[in-house]
């Protein structure tokens, strides 16, 4: 039985929600430690770039749960998604186009970036039928970024 069934417009939002964030910032956060060569234990880099993409992510997926809240046809739900993740590109590449040759130019490039990101990450999971192993499956990354949070804060805190 599928979550879905159960209540379709709260419980499945949130755990949709639930569901972009921790598996966006998950991939994030191993994506730019990767990218950057940061140990995961030591720095609190990759997971800050993680829950801004993260965020990016369940942002995303809110925009299509609140449509689907109010039509439950499913091309509206992708186009509530599709459609809050180019505004959010094209208004952040809009921002830093704006700021050009002052101090920060780039770094809303780089929002963008996590934020294309995000969405190609999170839109096959808005998609995902939610039942209870789903749920528990993709739950798994968003504790394992909390827990790697902690071990890196800790760390850093003992310097």
């Amino acid at each position: 039985m599928s979550i879905n069934d159960e209540d379709p417009d709260i419980l499945a939002g949130f755990l949709r929600i639930w569901t972009a964030f921790s598996v966006t910032s998950f991939v994030a956060a191993i994506g730019f430690s990767l990218y950057f060569h940061d140990n995961l234990l030591r720095s609190d880099d990759p997971y800050l770039a993680g829950a801004l993409a993260g965020g990016f992510g369940a942002f995303f997926t809110f925009c299509a749960v609140i449509a689907a809240a109010y039509d439950k046809s499913c091309w509206k739900r992708y186009l509530a998604f599709l459609g809050s993740v180019g505004i959010s590109v094209v208004l952040l590449l809009l921002w830093d186009w704006m700021i050009e040759g002052s101090e920060g130019h780039g770094i809303p490039t780089f929002y963008a970036i996590l934020a294309s990101g995000s969405g190609i990450l999170a839109f096959p999971l808005f998609r995902l039928d939610l039942t209870l192993r789903t749920v528990i499956l993709t739950s798994v990354p968003g504790f394992l970024v909390g827990a790697g949070y902690c071990s890196a804060a800790n760390w850093m805190a003992m310097r």
